[in-house]
């Protein structure tokens, strides 16, 4: 708990996560991912996750990690990840720390789970696999008008994104077997029809409305669209 403190009152009080105006910048998102990722693995242990829990909350926090270290905000650009100079100031330091760290012992302990992986790519056929890693690779990052930008940046892109799917399938082949099939017992069990759909869809309008409200201010996210309502 005093973590999380910690955590929440360095992201609300320190000055390198607001701008001139006294907003948050989207670098925020790295203290506040981090209170997730302790929730997550305090939560998870108390399910009996195991060391499942451990990956999933580094899960967390390396998704954080990837997102403070990509140029977005409130201007209509497309977003890209910082490979410049700009990427060493402000506190994306620490977030490269922690994408380092992520793939030194997600590459330590994951060596099963990535090897049951490749088998399971390879085990379709060179045109399937040819196709599932181009079509990972060139929608990892949007286009640049440097291409050789772009082409560091689909390289750097595509890896980050595989160091966060190999993280969350480590957190998953890591929970207890009596958990896993716990899980399985449930889902067995459930209702039949378009309930989940239902409950799936109901989820995304939670979420879209709450995007709305706290983070595009109840108004379009591109001011241009306000004159279409």
């Amino acid at each position: 708990m005093f973590a999380i403190g910690a955590l929440l009152a360095w992201g609300w009080r320190s000055p390198a996560f607001r701008d001139a105006e006294g907003f948050f910048l989207g670098e925020v998102i790295l203290p506040f991912g981090a209170v997730v990722g302790l929730t997550v693995l305090w939560a998870g242990r108390r399910a009996g996750w195991g060391a499942g829990a451990i990956w999933a909350a580094l899960a967390v926090l390396g998704q954080a990690a990837v997102l403070t270290v990509i140029q977005a905000g409130p201007r209509v650009w497309y977003q890209h990840l910082r490979l410049g100079a700009d990427l060493f100031e402000s506190v994306r330091p620490v977030a490269v720390a922690v994408l380092v760290l992520q793939a030194v012992v997600v590459a330590w302990a994951g060596r099963d789970v990535a090897a049951a992986a490749v088998r399971a790519l390879l085990g379709g056929g060179r045109l399937r696999t040819l196709l599932i890693v181009a079509t990972f690779v060139l929608t990892a990052a949007t286009l640049s008008r440097d291409l050789v930008f772009y082409a560091g940046e689909l390289v750097v892109a595509a890896l980050l994104q595989a160091l966060q799917l190999w993280t969350v399938a480590l957190a998953a082949a890591r929970v207890p077997a009596t958990v896993a099939d716990r899980w399985g017992a449930r889902l067995d069990r459930a209702p039949p029809g378009e309930g989940w759909v239902v409950a799936l869809s109901l989820v995304v309008v939670a979420v879209t409305a709450a995007l709305n409200a706290f983070s595009y201010e109840a108004t379009p996210h591109v001011p241009d669209e306000l004159v279409y309502l």
